[in-house]
């Protein structure tokens, strides 16, 4: 059940958060649920204002990479306030688990919806093991 959670290995800093408040980089991930659903593991990605062909889903040696890249305009004139990014964005989640061939992928007002069916779990037969 936990193959899924996002491979991001970090220690609470507090000084991270008045990092980005006063570099105004902010948080550079977008958000994810990631549900158990049984038969398969559905991931939902919140990436507002992205184009479909803004977002990449890539699969290589059991890791699933969602990627989004997003350019300022050509003429972006002088701003007053600046909150929005620009830039790339990614998130890795651990796979091996997974049918990597029957994942599905849609992309409707925003969010990003995969549905990963999960691989058939194989029992070990039981077997009594003699005491020598």
């Amino acid at each position: 059940m936990f193959d899924l959670i996002p491979r991001k290995y970090t220690v609470y800093n507090p000084f991270r958060e008045m990092e980005k408040f006063f570099s105004g980089t902010g948080d550079r991930e977008f958000r994810t649920d990631v549900r158990d659903e049984n038969e398969a593991y559905t991931i939902e990605a919140e990436l507002p204002g992205f184009a479909k062909e803004e977002i990449n889903v890539d699969v290589s040696n059991d890791i699933l990479t969602i990627s989004a890249e997003r350019k300022p305009p050509e003429n972006c004139g002088e701003y007053i306030c600046r909150e929005r990014f620009y830039g790339s964005f990614s998130r890795s989640f651990d796979v091996s688990s997974v049918k990597v061939d029957g994942i599905t992928v849609r992309y409707e007002n925003g969010l990003l919806t995969l549905t990963l069916p999960k691989k058939d779990s194989v029992i070990p037969a039981s077997r009594h093991l003699d005491i020598e």
